[in-house]
């Protein structure tokens, strides 16, 4: 190839890696619909966006540069002082641990560590089709659709200085892949953000004799004292996780999992405390409090 040519090479996905990202769409949809939750389907779709924006479309070789074709920003690898280019052999990639990045989804890319390469970078969609280039500064590992082509158009091989090698820089990508990585990042982060404020534990209440006001960070709840159904009202025992309902002494479904207000005393109820507890305290067999079903 002449200086200044440029070459560009597909990349396809093999079929882990179509069935990886397969079965990660259709579980990421399902948890959607059946949560039926915004923010939840939300951090889905931009989690798998980011996945493709990051994913290797294709490669370029050209003027001693090879340039990883991506949807966020091409990363562009200089060529020079290149110590190894050859198709990975299968131990190449044994013992692999992804230390950060993609393991199947769209690909995978991002830093790996292997028992013979060490620290590694992967751009790769196809792993029967991987090239391993190693450098004086790192190893890269690439999978064009066709291998020889692709090895053709590389430089040769060659012995320099490793001091050289070191101080050789890698840019990763325009300054617009830059901007709309920032964006989907801080997204992200803001969409992780809200889910965890959006669990903020049980819930504090106040009691009057109007009303019973439920605390809520986003659905605050106020029961005025004439919308209660007394005949529905349970005895619930944190203790033993059983309730009673009615006035017909039977045992009703596993207690809640939030504390309401105490009931008043009624004598024929054996589960009911012998006197009116207040809200916390701990009679003998255990916390009693009473909810509307």
């Amino acid at each position: 190839m002449r200086p200044g040519d440029l070459q560009s090479f597909s990349a396809s996905y093999d079929s882990t890696a179509k069935i990886v990202s397969a079965v990660v769409i259709v579980l990421f949809a399902a948890v959607a619909i059946a949560l039926r939750s915004t923010i939840i389907a939300g951090f889905e779709a931009v989690l798998l966006i980011l996945s493709y924006a990051y994913s290797p479309r294709g490669y370029a070789v050209a003027d001693r540069t090879i340039v990883i074709k991506r949807l966020i920003g091409n990363v562009v690898i200089p060529l020079d002082g290149i110590r190894e280019l050859r198709s990975a052999a299968a131990d190449d990639l044994s013992g692999c641990i992804r230390l950060f990045g993609s393991g199947g989804l769209f690909g995978w890319y991002g830093l790996f560590r292997t028992s013979k390469l060490g620290k590694c970078t992967w751009y790769v969609t196809n792993r029967r089709k991987s090239v391993v280039l190693v450098t004086g500064a790192r190893t890269v590992v690439v999978s064009p659709d066709d291998v020889d082509a692709f090895m053709g158009a590389m430089p040769r091989a060659t012995s320099s200085d490793p001091l050289l090698d070191a101080m050789a820089s890698y840019p990763a990508g325009s300054l617009a892949g830059k901007l709309i990585g920032g964006v989907l990042a801080i997204a992200v982060i803001s969409v992780v953000g809200i889910a965890n404020l959006y669990a903020p534990g049980p819930p504090s209440y106040t009691l009057t004799p109007a009303a019973l006001t439920i605390h809520d960070r986003f659905y605050p709840v106020t029961v005025n004292r004439d919308a209660v159904d007394v005949d529905h009202i349970r005895i619930v025992d944190f203790a033993h996780g059983l309730a009673t309902c009615g006035t017909h002494k039977r045992v009703c479904q596993p207690a809640l999992s939030f504390r309401v207000f105490p009931c008043r005393q009624r004598q024929d109820d054996p589960h009911v405390p012998r006197r009116q507890q207040a809200p916390g305290a701990s009679p003998a067999g255990g916390q009693r409090y009473c909810c509307s079903s």
